[in-house]
């Protein structure tokens, strides 16, 4: 006898489809049937096999499966022709960056860490603020390409394109349209802003938070319990992370619980971690704070002139501090500016949380004191929130899709040959030091670091003046005594060197290098003394 074939009810969930095909209606599967099956493998696979009959292929579909509902991402045909240019754009730009080169914290804190060498899960709570995630992903680079600069440039290349996707996922819902979303997408990926994070190897933890940060807002609601693991993993990356969690709280429909627990947990631990370690110039740590957050609305007009004409690009900007009255005007113009863009665009969301994800991804920079005043790498994020306003004016007021086209060749034409210069300059540590060093001559630590590029390379003569201009600066720099004294014992001079060690102490008796060479030497006159050779 046969059984007749169960009747498909409408409480069971439908497949997500693209635009181009809602005249295809796939048939639905009983919710008994989906709550039979669910709880082993071979059934999930079976459903969804079976819906990925019924639909019409429109794109890349990614199966979802939590618990007692079946959900689909589906991208589509288009999105996915725009994630293949977006990739071309930034082979384009960034294809002369390979091999790539070590830089400043990058010897200190990537190649010379026991952490990175050696992984150590004491890493979730130390000194750096936490950031277990992004030396997690140090030692497996490490463990597969070994010190070459070229294995770990190509996975920071590869997490920016993978930034880029979700941005422009991202930048879709929000503008409505795929072109002028393309457009937004493209604008974050190649602007040469964002040259130094994708260079910067150091900066993996904002390129990994920015990834993991911008998964969790899209799964937020399709699969809340991946949001969350993708929140965690952000904020493993970078602390700033925790900005994720308001916006995530708001756009939830369960699981605020967690959220709200998690975001508590992982907040205590960085204070805990701050207090415990008291990392110089970090949060209450810092030598003046009420000069560092004066500054902050001088250097959001400075950081905005940076998105509009990014000409004057550096690896360690020289800020001054600025007069009581040009802090006054800035701070009134910022204020002025949020409040004409929020008032003129009540008719554009896509302005509004443009400017809103602007600031709010500042605010880590804005609130919590650092040594640095102006960091290009703290734009990596912010500048997704001016790429997407850029994208909802050109949508308001050129309506023909064409100006896509034009209005992307021009930028091509712009950011290509900037991002290329730029990365001929990261490819050698003495260029783009010598670069910094013409754009910041009155800054110690840009002379500092030039001269221990010279010193890698054994060109111990310019090395030793960089290191004297250096002291002329900030006479009161042990590192600088240290390294003018290193270079005198490299070139013979051992009484020299003696003298600039002790120089050195005299600033800072825990200069632990300084101690070293100085018991070293002292020990060499000993037994040259007891030779008879002085």
């Amino acid at each position: 006898m046969k059984t007749s074939s169960p009747k498909f009810t409408s409480s069971c969930i439908t497949p997500v489809c693209s635009r181009e095909n809602y005249a295809v209606r796939s048939r639905q599967i009983p919710a008994k049937i989906v709550d039979r099956f669910l709880l082993n493998k071979a059934g999930r696979a079976n459903i969804a096999c079976g819906i990925a009959k019924k639909v019409k292929w429109s794109g890349l579909q990614v199966v979802i499966s939590p618990y007692y509902r079946l959900k689909t991402i589906v991208i589509e045909k288009d999105s996915l022709l725009a994630m293949g240019t977006l990739v071309l754009a930034i082979a384009a730009s960034f294809a002369n960056s390979l091999p790539g080169a070590f830089h400043f914290d990058d010897f200190s804190l990537l190649l010379e860490n026991p952490r990175v060498l050696r992984f150590d899960y004491s890493a979730f709570l130390d000194h750096y603020g936490g950031r277990p995630l992004t030396l997690w992903t140090f030692f497996l680079n490490h463990q597969w390409s070994g010190p070459q600069a070229l294995g770990f440039h190509a996975v920071n290349l590869t997490l920016h394109v993978g930034v880029t996707f979700l941005v422009f996922l991202l930048a879709r819902k929000t503008l409505k349209r795929t072109g002028w979303a393309w457009f937004a997408a493209l604008v974050f990926a190649i602007h040469p802003l964002q040259n130094q994070a994708v260079n910067y190897i150091w900066s993996r933890s904002v390129l990994l938070m920015a990834l993991f940060g911008l998964l969790a807002i899209y799964t937020v609601r399709k699969a809340p319990l991946l949001s969350l693991f993708s929140f965690q993993l952000a904020v493993w990356s970078r602390t700033e992370a925790l900005l994720f969690a308001p916006l995530l709280f708001f756009m939830m429909d369960r699981n605020r619980f967690w959220l709200t627990a998690l975001s508590l947990l992982n907040a205590g631990a960085f204070l805990l971690s701050v207090l415990w370690y008291s990392p110089q110039e970090i949060a209450w740590n810092h030598t003046d704070p009420l000069a560092y957050w004066s500054t902050q609305p001088v250097l959001f007009w400075k950081y905005f002139s940076l998105f509009f004409l990014p000409l004057e690009l550096n690896i360690d900007h020289d800020f001054f501090k600025p007069s009581s009255s040009i802090v006054m005007v800035s701070l009134l113009g910022c204020v002025a500016f949020f409040l004409i863009i929020w008032k003129s665009a009540r008719q554009q969301p896509a302005m509004r949380s443009g400017i809103f994800w602007y600031g709010w991804f500042f605010a880590a920079a804005w609130l919590v004191p650092n040594s640095d005043f102006l960091n290009e790498t703290r734009a990596y994020l912010p500048l997704a929130g001016l790429a997407v306003v850029l994208a909802a004016l050109m949508q308001r007021y050129l309506q023909h899709s064409w100006w896509i086209g034009i209005a992307a060749t021009l930028f091509l034409l712009a950011a290509v040959p900037l991002n290329r210069e730029r990365n001929r300059l990261w490819n050698d540590d003495v260029a783009l030091w010598e670069d910094a060093a013409n754009k910041s001559p009155a800054k110690p630590r840009v002379h500092y670091n030039l001269g221990v590029a010279y010193a890698r390379e054994g060109r111990l003569a310019p090395a030793r003046e960089e290191f004297q201009q250096a002291l002329r600066l900030n006479p009161g720099d042990d590192l600088s005594y240290a390294a003018v004294g290193y270079c005198a014992e490299k070139l013979g001079d051992l009484r020299g060197a003696l003298h600039f060690y002790g120089k050195a102490l005299e600033l800072k008796p825990a200069n632990r290098y300084a101690q070293r060479r100085v018991r070293n030497l002292n020990r060499l006159e000993t037994v040259a003394k007891g030779q008879g050779s002085l």
